[in-house]
Order: C-alpha cells, then structure tokens, then sequence
C-alpha cells in the first residue's frame, strides 16, 4: 500500500469492548464441512474492534474507523498516512521489507 491509500479491512471479530486478540489456528472451521473449508488457516488471530483499531493506528493508518460486529465478522477502514513497522524483533535481515 502506498501512502495516502485507503484500506478496506474485513476480518472474523469477537464482540467485546476489551482490547482482546484471540487464537484459533487452523483446526477450527466456522461452518459447513471440513471437507467444504479445505483451506486451513481462516481464523489464526480474531481481534476485538478495540484491537483492530488499535492495530491499525501502530502501522501508520489514520482516520480508522471500524463497524459494528456482524455475524462475527468485522469491517474497518484507514488511510496510511506512512509505513510503520509492527515488529522487527528475529529478522536476521534488519533492512528487509
């Protein structure tokens, strides 16, 4: 994403006020069969709206606004004002990106 870019953010969600980031991993499906969700790895991090935007604010997204949880799912929207790093700490190579 460039900077002055706007991101459109869906995620899974839990509904709390508290600032909570949850894990599943990739053995927990939300619906129909395993068979149908063949894909593992849907829910590894679930945030609340708290954490969403708070996540998204310590990597340089301004004017974030999330929506209201539905159905256990999350929208949120913010503009990058400039590329924050959320973690360098184990990379062996200090200037990748």
């Amino acid at each position: 994403m460039k900077d002055g870019g706007i991101c459109l953010l869906e995620s899974a969600a839990i509904d709390t006020k508290k600032r909570i980031l949850s894990y599943e991993g990739p053995t927990v499906f939300g619906g129909g069969s395993k068979k149908d969700l063949s894909r593992s790895g849907w829910n590894w991090f679930i945030p609340s709206s708290t954490t969403l935007s708070q996540m998204m604010t310590d990597v340089g997204y301004t004017d974030v606004q999330v929506g209201k949880i539905v159905g256990g799912r999350v929208f949120a929207v913010g503009k990058r004002k400039i590329h924050v790093d959320i973690m360098r700490g184990g990379l062996s190579v200090r200037n990748i990106r």
